[in-house]
């Protein structure tokens, strides 16, 4: 961390230790309001160096982190005291929005509301809070897509009350869309790690002829491209471990996808016959205005002695279920998720007022076995 003052008022920032050893970075500085210059980069370098080398034991050490999700032996960022964000400053932005703002008892009466609308509904929030059982219960990413040609069915509304679960719903904050590179979204999903990814509007991923320029496999793997650097080694590869909720006018996957990409999709068609949520406009001021305080709550509860064992034996007992009807393991396993995080949201954070998802109720969205089958 440096702080310099300009006048009367100090101001404070955290840098990179590889910006402040580098003569020719450390001029990016300039742009934070640090009066150093390519002429005096050099000088500069040479006078935080010995700064620090001579003051080594006197400055304090702060434990930082740089994604969210479970930290051996720390807890689960963001929500560990004590621990600081110093990660890439693009991503501060992001960090930021997973915070509880407004009041608890409001967003659980929106919660309520928007589960007695329809199923869909049900199974996007609690998508949201399966996403952290993924890492714990040995899963795979998969994705909750909500699809569907009429407007004004609540799929955008329904994926902004997913997200108020952690943080700011409002699209842009801890919502994205579909408008990012490849590289981009998979920073994003390692960042996240356990959170769910929040993607809106698929048909911001079509190119000028319309084709849908999206591969489901590059998320579903939960693992980035390994890339070489200068230096002749090999970037960190990142990886993740959450569910990935999106929303679009089409299905992600279409007949030429191959079976592995549409299996790792749960695809929920909204018609206006049977809209996912009524009254979207006020849902979502509400949810705009109350959010994060399930995530935590949830995530804490989580990881108390002897729920996670607690949490697989149910686990499993609903992917043998589901793994006997006309399904594929993959689906069984992301339906598993879905109805496991639903019965305990539902004890937890609901304090048993609502009644969980069934397997009935999620199976009709679940592909069979001959859908699924490239053959």
């Amino acid at each position: 961390k440096l702080a310099f003052r300009k006048r009367t008022s100090w101001r404070r920032i955290i840098v990179s230790k590889t910006v402040l050893a580098n003569d020719n970075k450390v001029t990016e500085l300039s742009g934070n309001g640090i009066a150093v210059t390519s002429q005096n980069a050099r000088a500069f370098v040479q006078y935080i160096s010995d700064l620090e080398n001579l003051n080594y034991d006197v400055i304090p050490e702060r434990k930082s982190i740089g994604r969210f999700g479970y930290i051996p032996d720390e807890g689960f960022s963001p929500f560990v005291d004590g621990l600081i964000f110093d990660g890439d400053a693009n991503f501060k932005a992001l960090f930021s929005t997973v915070r509880a703002h407004g009041s608890e008892e409001k967003w659980l009466d929106t919660a309520r509301e928007v589960r007695g609308m329809s199923a869909t509904a049900r199974i996007i929030l609690a998508a949201s809070f399966a996403s952290v059982l993924l890492e714990p219960l040995n899963c795979l990413p998969f994705f909750v897509h909500l699809w569907g040609v009429d407007s004004g069915t609540g799929k955008t509304v329904a994926l902004m009350v997913a997200a108020s679960v952690w943080g700011d719903p409002a699209v842009g904050s801890y919502v994205k869309t579909f408008d990012g590179t490849v590289v981009g979204l998979e920073k994003t999903a390692a960042f996240l790690n356990s959170l769910p990814l929040c993607l809106d509007e698929l048909q911001l991923a079509k190119d000028s002829r319309g084709r849908t320029n999206f591969d489901v496999y590059k998320l579903a793997q939960g693992v980035g491209r390994t890339r070489g650097n200068r230096a002749g080694g090999v970037d960190l590869t990142p990886t993740w471990r959450n569910c990935i909720l999106t929303t679009g006018e089409s299905p992600l996957t279409g007949t030429a996808s191959g079976a592995g990409a549409v299996n790792r999709v749960i695809d929920i068609e909204c018609k206006s016959s049977g809209v996912v949520i009524r009254d979207g406009m006020r849902i979502s001021g509400l949810v705009k205005r109350n959010y994060g305080f399930a995530g935590r709550k949830f995530v804490e509860r989580l990881y108390q002695p002897g729920i996670l064992a607690a949490v697989d034996g149910r686990y499993r007992e609903l992917f043998r279920v589901l793994s006997d009807r006309d399904t594929t393991e993959k689906q069984a396993m992301a339906a598993a998720a879905i109805i496991c995080a639903d019965e305990l949201a539902c004890a937890w954070i609901f304090d048993g007022t609502q009644v969980p998802i069934t397997v009935e109720q999620i199976s009709e969205f679940l592909a069979s076995r001959a859908a699924v089958s490239a053959g």
